[in-house]
């Protein structure tokens, strides 16, 4: 398979998908995503994280195969992908409102 036009795709740091799954991963086989950040988290990050989550997903709320890991609500995705970014950075805290909007969980995780 051929790598997508730079720009129209994003490098993950961590993703786990169906079992079986060759290749560039389609929306349909994502379970869950994980990014990491040891930086400053701005706007930009945010944005990002936010075309991470249109590449992914239509909105929409569906229960995740990993409810047991963000119980208190469904995924606002379609298919529920979860989307997890970790930063080392307090200035993640000024983001959570709008990427909870999209299903994207924000957390600070000093190391």
């Amino acid at each position: 398979m051929r790598s997508p036009t730079y720009g129209l795709a994003h490098e993950l740091d961590i993703v786990l998908v169906k079992a079986g799954t060759s290749g560039r991963p389609t929306p349909e086989v994502l379970y869950i995503i994980v990014e990491a950040k040891h930086r400053t988290f701005n706007k930009a990050l945010l944005k990002e994280l936010l075309g991470v989550r249109r590449e992914t997903a239509f909105k929409g709320h569906k229960a995740s195969p990993f409810a047991w890991w963000s119980p208190h609500r469904p995924i606002a995705a379609n298919p529920p992908c979860g989307l997890v970014l970790f930063c080392s950075s307090p200035s993640v805290t000024r983001y959570t409102d709008p990427a909870d909007y999209w299903g994207i969980e924000m957390i600070y995780f000093p190391y």
